[in-house]
């Protein structure tokens, strides 16, 4: 008999967004070698604002998906929240990968005034900054001894990315050099493009988007090592 595996997908559904069709896909596809059963929920953030922390840490795995915009940001920093201290399996990708650093800076590092500048230009520290990108590909370096580059078998790797204008300001990078969120994959020119939280049994946020492997119906490593921790 199939174990099954309760995931949450944290975020505002489109219908016209490449990533929220192919990421249900792209977990069926790894959880088939894994002989998993699973159960794929969309939790939009309006919804995740005002639940209990109990009835969100019933399922086995939360992924904050990538977006243009969150509806409610908070209800988003919640579920981060609650993967991070209630070690639950948690993976953030794209626009997943912004709020995973400001919930960090804020709950962790004491720094409140962390923020998007494409949802608040006015912020105090625009953690998440405008950048300048050409390509939709991009070769990914892992920092040696790493989580991913365990998981990934490999020391870099060619990753996919939507469209996508804003990341993790360089110049806040030293924010995550001497605490348990670490930087742990770079591209070519140094910007931080994956995170990984030490001592948590799974949680990972990634700037590119592993889950467009899926177009090219390929399986992708992240993916499969987040439902193998979910199970």
């Amino acid at each position: 008999m199939e174990d099954i595996v309760r995931i949450a997908l944290i975020g505002d559904y489109r219908d016209d967004m490449i990533a929220h069709q192919v990421i249900p896909q792209a977990l069926e596809r790894a959880a088939r070698p894994l002989s998993l059963c699973l159960e794929i929920r969309w939790l939009a953030t309006s919804q995740v604002q005002h639940m209990r922390w109990e009835d969100l840490a019933k399922f086995d795995g939360l992924w904050c998906v990538p977006g243009t915009a969150y509806a409610q940001p908070e209800g988003v920093l919640r579920a981060i929240r609650l993967a991070r201290e209630r070690w639950l399996p948690f993976l953030g990708t794209c626009l997943g990968f912004h709020y995973t650093l400001i919930e960090y800076a804020r709950h962790v590092l004491s720094l409140p005034e962390a923020d998007h500048a494409a949802i608040k230009p006015d912020a105090g520290l625009p953690l998440i900054a405008p950048l300048v990108r050409s390509h939709t590909d991009e070769r990914i370096l892992f920092q040696p001894g790493s989580s991913i580059s365990r998981i990934y078998g490999a020391y870099e790797t060619i990753e996919q990315y939507g469209n996508y204008d804003f990341g993790l300001d360089p110049r806040c990078r030293d924010l995550l050099t001497y605490d348990d969120l670490a930087i742990c994959g770079l591209d070519r020119s140094g910007a931080a493009q994956a995170v990984e939280l030490h001592g948590h049994p799974f949680f990972f946020a990634t700037q590119y988007q592993p889950e467009l492997h899926e177009v090219r119906n390929e399986m992708h490593p992240l993916i499969k090592a987040f439902l193998r921790a979910a199970a």
